[in-house]
């Protein structure tokens, strides 16, 4: 309270309060939410974000078996919250944070998983591996602890022939080997309490089915009793215990990497949310026989663990620490961990012909230590499988996969079972390439191959070069109860596979497919390209390049039951469970499937259920961040759903093509589930048919959202169930009580519609004829002019 005694008072008072008005109003002006075009939209057609909603409790009248992802509930919720999700993927993904993509990514996802895991949070994950590798001869030390977990002896004259095979290599590169290994053994605990619940026999029923190996014993009753067990090993197995070994093992092979492929890396281009990040130029190595590498800076990715050991950890780009937050000035900062660095550094055996890898977005600068390339090898097997380290491997699967490979450089060949562990006795596998132009074929093992994680974790790293990778099933980052990744860091390369692969997590598990850049191929016929099953969690990660994703629709081998012409995709940003009220009653809820791709002219094609789709409580995303893209679907496509499930495409800038001319595509929920899908700039081409354009059907909510540019929308067919669309159901079931809703929204552009249908500046309404005790629904259309809604 002011008291004021003269005119003069009045009126400093006056301009004081007036002044803090102003300031008010301009504050509030400049805070513009990022959903106020959609706020005014949806206020045209008097609805509201609160009206579009399904509460994930009318779906526990459906069926209540768990584990549910937290994204599900969440996305239910609040629908239009999904168009913020770039953001968060963009801050977890980017390709501006390099090969720190495959540790950030399993620790932000961890999060829609249901246990998170931020093993760099606070400290350094590695310090314990560290520690051990201290001593003299760090990595016999370690590999003796291999033979001791594996329960055998690691005889003294073997150790003597590893201690005369590293007679003279750096002892820095000796303690980052000897860290791997420890860290790789400690995985091998964890994973082994993960898997406690169950009995070995008990596991290797599970691994069969979920291999999709045929079982000619199997009756229904016994697959009935797998799927109890299935069900119980859902919220037993323990995820989190795998996310923590695959990050640990993920920092280490980081830093082993820091040895070979640092370069000098030109700046990135910069990207829509993130600045250019500033790198110094690298220092020079001393590798003199038995002499310790000399420290330098590196020059890729901040906020990673130095040469020396010492760690740095930078905030995400853009944010800056409050006061008493880790990495603000005078806090201590966390402890992360490095990321394998630059683009490309391909080293050929012929140090004379040393030369770097083509990159499809930028000529690749050439490699550093090319010429310092180890000379010496270690080659043994123990109890946990073979250990190969060098440039020439003679690599054997019998009885185990090999436990580690390290290989120098050079053009490998990779035919048997590698980066894929045999549980029970082996639970980890790991295979790093640093260079060459690389082949993985391995098409006539079904049992999992090129990392593949099964009941343990199998993790392939892959530095350099134009590499192919050729499987049946099984692999390309794939797990079953447990983890698998598959990171390829640069080049053009071609990923084949027929089903179960490319980020594929089938039953309980994690899996990734990382991919840096190049103009990539990914090929495959179902389930896949970033599929989550049961409680799992599967990624496609792409970080740049014009690459074509291929769910194979023109082979029938896999017809689909919605229409025989057609494949069943199960690809691309999909997520599903497994549905059992029309047999015993025993459902599995579906997990997360994410198909991320960060920029480049790309291509993507499947048949049904494909491209941002969802089925039996699964949820399916599929987040292109730019470019002119084409996507061909054909039904269950492209922001998708049914029963119960959650699908979303989001596509960020470019002129794209989507089509999807058969049924419930571009923005259509079936059987109380949400469909969305959302265009957030460019003049795009849209051909659909039935449902479509924001469509709901049996209680199910369809979104459609274009936010900008001129767009063109083509009807195949004389549908009329499209552009705001429900239908109640009315079939005397529970979903008649539960409000079903359709919505199209067009925020900008002067858009062309068929004839009769949407418009430019029109706000339109479906009002179906239905029985007076079915709710009704709400489907709406609006199209306005960008700008408009300030």
């Amino acid at each position: 309270m002011f008291e004021v005694t003269t005119n003069k008072g009045v009126r400093c008072a006056f301009f004081f309060l007036a002044a803090v008005v102003l300031m008010i109003q301009d504050r509030a002006a400049a805070q513009v939410s990022p959903l106020a075009d959609v706020d005014a939209a949806l206020k045209r057609a008097e609805l509201s974000r609160d009206d579009l909603r399904i509460d994930p409790a009318d779906l526990d009248l459906f069926d209540r078996q768990g584990p549910r992802s937290p994204l599900h509930a969440s996305i239910l919720a609040k629908p239009f919250n999904a168009l913020v999700l770039p953001g968060f993927l963009d801050e977890s993904l980017s390709i501006a944070e390099a090969s720190q993509v495959a540790s950030s990514a399993l620790a932000n996802l961890s999060r829609w998983h249901g246990r998170t895991v931020r093993r760099d949070l606070i400290g350094d994950p590695l310090d314990r591996a560290r520690k051990l590798a201290e001593g003299p001869d760090p990595v016999v030390a370690a590999i003796k602890r291999v033979y001791t977990i594996g329960g055998g002896t690691f005889a003294p004259d073997a150790q003597e022939k590893v201690k005369a095979d590293l007679a003279g290599s750096p002892l820095e590169l000796q303690q980052k080997i000897a860290v791997l290994i420890h860290v790789m053994c400690d995985a091998q605990e964890w994973t082994s309490l993960a898997c406690e619940p169950l009995s070995d026999t008990q596991w290797n029923e599970l691994l069969t089915t979920g291999r999709g190996v045929p079982d000619p014993g199997l009756t229904p009753m016994s697959e009935h009793r797998r799927r109890l067990m299935t069900a119980g090993a859902l919220n037993d197995f323990d995820t989190a215990l795998v996310i923590a070994s695959m990050q640990d093992v993920t920092f280490a092979v980081a830093d082993l990497a820091t040895l070979f492929v640092v370069q000098e890396e030109e700046p990135l281009p910069p990207q829509p949310s993130q600045p250019i990040v500033s790198r110094p130029p690298s220092g020079g190595v001393s590798r003199g026989a038995g002499a310790p590498i000399q420290p330098r800076e590196i020059t890729t990715i901040p906020g990673r663990v130095t040469p020396s050991g010492g760690a740095t950890a930078l905030p995400p780009t853009g944010h800056i620490p409050q006061p008493g937050q880790a990495g603000a000035p005078g806090q201590p900062r966390p402890q992360p961990n490095p990321a394998p660095p630059g683009p490309d550094n391909r080293v050929s055996k012929d140090p004379d012909k040393n030369q770097g890898a083509q990159n499809s977005s930028a000529p690749a600068p050439p490699p550093l230590y090319a010429k310092d390339a180890p000379k010496w090898s270690i080659d043994l097997m123990t109890p946990l499988g073979q250990i190969s380290i060098g440039a020439d491997h003679k690599l054997t699967d019998n009885p185990l996969p090999p436990f580690l490979v390290i290989d120098w450089t050079g053009d490998d060949a990779y035919a048997t079972r590698v980066a894929v562990n045999a549980a029970p006795k082996q639970r980890v596998s790991v295979l790093i390439d640093f260079g060459g132009n690389d082949s993985y074929v391995n098409t006539d093992d079904k049992l999992g191959n090129f990392g593949s994680g099964q009941c343990g974790v199998g993790m392939l790293f892959d530095f350099a070069g134009d590499d192919t990778y050729t499987i049946t099933q099984n692999g390309l980052g794939h797990a079953i109860f447990g983890g698998g990744l598959l990171y390829d860091h640069a080049g053009t390369d071609k990923y084949t596979a027929v089903e179960r692969a490319q980020g594929c997590a089938f039953t309980r598990g994690v899996a990734l497919l990382v991919d840096r850049s190049g103009k990539d191929v990914y090929q495959l016929f179902t389930v896949g390209q970033g599929y989550g099953g049961p409680g799992a969690l599967g990624a496609l990660i792409d970080g740049s390049g014009d690459d074509a994703y291929v769910a194979n629709d023109t082979d029938i081998r896999f017809p689909s039951p919605q229409s025989a012409e057609h494949n069943i995709s199960m690809a691309q940003g999909c997520g599903s469970g497994v549905r059992g009220d029309y047999l015993e009653g025993l459902s599995l809820p579906g997990g997360v499937g994410l198909l991320y791709d960060g920029g480049g002219k790309d291509t993507y094609t499947c048949g049904v259920f494909g491209q941002g789709v969802g089925y039996w409580f699964g949820v399916g995303v599929l987040y292109d961040r730019n470019g002119d893209d084409v996507y061909q679907g054909q039904w269950y496509a492209q922001g998708a759903s049914a029963h119960f499930a959650v699908g979303l495409l989001l596509d960020g800038e470019g002129n794209d093509t989507y089509a999807a001319s058969m049924n419930v595509t571009q923005g259509a929920g079936h059987d109380v589930g949400l469909g969305m899908f959302a265009d957030l700039a460019g003049d795009d081409r849209y051909t659909a048919g039935s449902l479509a354009w924001g469509a709901g059907n049996a209680a199910g909510i369809g979104i459609f959202v274009d936010r900008q540019g001129a767009d063109r929308y083509v009807l195949d067919g004389e549908a009329s169930n499209n552009f705001g669309y429900v239908t109640p159901d009315a079939s005397g079931s529970v979903r008649k009580t539960i409000l079903g809703a359709g919505v199209f929204l067009d925020l900008g552009g002067r858009d062309t519609y068929p004839t009769g249908r949407g418009g430019d500046n029109r706000v339109w309404a479906d009002k179906p004829a239905i029985p007076a005790d079915v709710f009704p629904g709400r489907a709406h259309g609006v199209d306005m002019e960008a700008g408009s809604y300030r």
